[in-house]
């Protein structure tokens, strides 16, 4: 035990003696740590502040005290990763962690150097091996190899009013974080925590435009000239203006490997023609009457290659002769002066971004057409395309998402009121068939339903997942070959890398049918005639208020609302006492269901949908309510109320069924039918009785007649 005004004490096992630690001149301990090889490592604070650690026969210690390489300062908190290294937070002038390891017998330290710029509150370690380090409004996240680190921005403050948050991991590997003023935070360790790249990782600048992976693995970027990344060895090399013969810095717009080992490079004032196997850049340049930024580019049948410029409209360059011209369709200019993207679809057809919306050519018929508001798109403020499925082109606007079905010529818009927001979008990308849209303000994650009649699903990324930069540049993402994901973000533009999914997310999300409202109303089912079986003799049963008890065999009646109307259940399990076995009358016929998702995480973007098997075949969807419609006047029959939950990816979950009947009405059930036939069968042969007898005597009168004649 620490005691912070006298020292350290001891209590035996029996806790009956309580012996003081000798340590003179350390007298003012705050934390206490035993290690995994029994060490039992003490802070204190004071002159000289320090760490002691006590040998496992706590008959030695020594005192980790300032040394030449490193000040210890005060130390508040003390944490143990899973390797042996123990981590200590120095109260210095400047913000340091310690990392102390007794069998290595190192110290390593954590300052402004390695990006730690803050005090360190509180320690965890993730599964991964990841030393999370809590400031107070964000977290220091390092590698396993301790060579790499990030910061994660926190909702709330861990500390406040002299007092300090707690911290804590489940069974699942998530961090709970006890905050001063936004309550208890959740972190998923395992969730899309991105990585970042930007000039502290050797980029020529922050600022990047495109990115492509080539055949040889490696990665090239497009920044005030080219970067070029090696994923296994981690370094950077450069390609400067010199190399591209422009003399001076100049932006990179595009990269793209368009056939083997031959990198199409556009920038300010032309393109190039890099050919890695001959190790030789060609320049074409634009002459002084086509002078534009090349944004993007297709190369057709023949060989020529068709350039989206921001001032030009759309050029058609012939390399082998030299000769560049603009795009004329039936005599005249595409609408618009600028473009930004170039999309083929599969049919030989062009698909553009202009000033003025979208562009639809057909080069073998000489035609094209204009998409904007008044043809059904969403906004003609058009910041990105994508061909999706050889089937749907989507289209990514200030306004929100439109998405085209090529083949029904439709247009689906997607705004807030779909559920999409922010809807201000730069950029699309895919992966794995789900598509991500670039926003202002975050990374969407888009879900389409396989089921054209349910909803879509979209999902936000930001800083709370740990994407700093959230505003995203257009047209400049890049799917890797190992499933990662590089966006690039600003508002200072870094790199934003989404490592690869695991695979299809099998975790089924916690669902459960929490209660049923019947005419409009709560009802209890608590039966005191349930619990008469299960009590014992001297057992005692209270009331909720805790006034009375009741014995075995001296239990009131019930005179609740169920009771009265005769509903009927054979149990109530723990713990929504929801009854099992439910039957009700055929009066009691209208009806509420409530359930709930009971995951932690992701909780503002919950979803639902619902169905009551006997009444209805298709599914009800209610966003994030956790309560049914109200189903009136259902008739006599068995049903099935089924509702499933979906988690992030935007699959359906399992679902939570209950079963219950509606019983008829007396004159409804089976005995009433039998009676009414017995009753029908009678009277019918009452009826054959008696008209019998009425022939028979009308028959005896004529015979009677006839001998009185005769």
């Amino acid at each position: 035990m620490s005691s912070w005004r006298d020292g350290l004490y001891t209590l035996n096992n029996d806790m009956t003696v309580l012996q003081k630690v000798a340590n003179e001149g350390f007298n003012g301990p705050i934390r206490i740590l035993e290690d995994a090889e029994r060490n039992i490592w003490v802070s204190h604070i004071g002159n000289p502040s320090h760490l002691t650690v006590i040998a496992p026969d706590q008959k030695s210690f020594r005192n980790m005290v300032d040394t030449e390489d490193y000040t210890i300062g005060s130390v508040p908190k003390i944490f143990e990763d899973s390797k042996g290294t123990i981590w200590a937070t120095a109260l210095q002038q400047e913000p340091k962690i310690l990392g102390f390891n007794l069998k290595t017998n190192t110290v390593q330290t954590l300052d402004k150097e390695n990006g730690y710029n803050s005090f360190g509150r509180l320690f965890e370690e993730d599964d991964s091996g990841r030393l999370w380090i809590f400031k107070q409004d964000s977290a220091y996240i390092l590698s396993p190899d301790k060579k790499r680190s990030k910061s994660l921005a926190t909702m709330g403050n861990v500390a406040g009013n002299n007092r300090m948050g707690d911290i804590a991991k489940d069974s699942k590997g998530s961090i709970w974080l006890g905050t001063h003023n936004r309550g208890v935070e959740l972190i998923d360790p395992n969730g899309a925590l991105q990585e970042s790249l930007d000039v502290t990782n050797g980029l020529t600048s922050d600022a990047v435009w495109s990115i492509e992976e080539t055949s040889r693995g490696d990665i090239w970027l497009g920044t005030n000239g080219i970067d070029i990344y090696d994923p296994e060895k981690g370094g950077i090399k450069t390609i400067g203006p010199q190399m591209l013969k422009h003399g001076k810095p100049n932006t990179i717009y595009k990269i793209e490997e368009f056939e083997k080992d031959r990198i199409f490079i556009s920038d300010e004032k032309g393109f190039s023609v890099f050919d890695r196997d001959r190790d030789r850049i060609t320049y074409y340049g634009l002459n002084a009457s086509f002078r534009g930024t090349v944004r993007d580019f297709l190369i057709d049948d023949n060989k020529h290659f068709w350039l989206a410029t921001n001032s030009q409209g759309i050029l058609v360059y012939d390399t082998e002769k030299g000769m560049v011209k603009k795009l004329k369709v039936a005599g005249s200019l595409l609408p618009g002066s600028q473009s930004n993207k170039l999309v083929e679809d599969g049919s030989g057809n062009y698909w553009s971004i202009t000033g003025q919306g979208l562009v639809f050519i057909n080069p073998k018929e000489n035609t094209v057409q204009k998409i904007g508001e008044s043809e059904g798109l969403i906004s003609k403020d058009v910041g990105a395309i994508m061909l999706r499925n050889k089937t749907e082109l989507w289209v990514a606007t200030t306004g929100g998402l439109s998405v085209i079905d090529l083949a029904a010529q439709t247009i689906t818009n997607f705004g807030k009121e779909e559920g999409l927001d922010p809807i201000v979008i730069y950029e699309l990308t895919q992966r794995n068939g789900i598509v991500y849209l670039g926003s202002e303000n975050g990374l969407i994650r888009v879900q389409a339903p396989a089921n054209k009649e349910d909803p879509w699903f979209f999902y936000n990324y930001g800083t709370a997942q740990g994407f700093e930069a959230n505003d995203y540049s257009a047209n400049a993402s890049a799917l890797l070959k190992n499933g990662a994901l590089w966006l690039p973000a600003g508002p200072e533009t870094q790199i934003n890398v989404l490592a690869p999914e695991a695979g299809v997310d099998t975790t089924s999300q916690r669902i459960r049918i929490t209660g049923i409202s019947i005419l409009d109303q709560d009802r209890s089912f608590a039966s005191f005639a349930k619990y008469e079986p299960l009590l014992k003799e001297k057992d005692t049963l209270w009331d909720p208020d805790g006034k009375n008890y009741y014995l075995k065999g001296t239990l009131p009646p019930d005179t609740n609302y169920v009771s009265e109307h005769k509903i009927q259940w054979d149990s109530l399990p723990f713990p929504f006492t929801l009854p099992l076995g439910l039957k009700l009358p055929y009066d009691q016929n209208y009806l509420r269901f409530q359930y709930a998702n009971l995951s932690v995480f992701n909780r503002d973007k919950i979803a639902f949908r619902y169905m009551l098997e006997g009444n209805e075949s298709t599914w009800n969807y209610p966003g994030n309510k956790s309560e049914s419609k109200n189903y009136f006047n259902l008739p006599p029959g068995r049903y099935t109320f089924t509702v499933e939950t979906r988690e992030i990816k935007g699959n359906w979950g399992n679902p939570a069924t209950y079963a219950f009947s509606i019983l008829p009405p007396w004159w409804q059930t089976w005995w009433a039918y039998l009676l009414y036939a017995i009753v029908a069968i009678g009277s019918i042969w009452g009826i054959v009785q008696y008209r019998s007898r009425q022939l028979k005597r009308k028959n005896r009168l004529l015979e009677e007649k006839v001998a009185l004649r005769t």
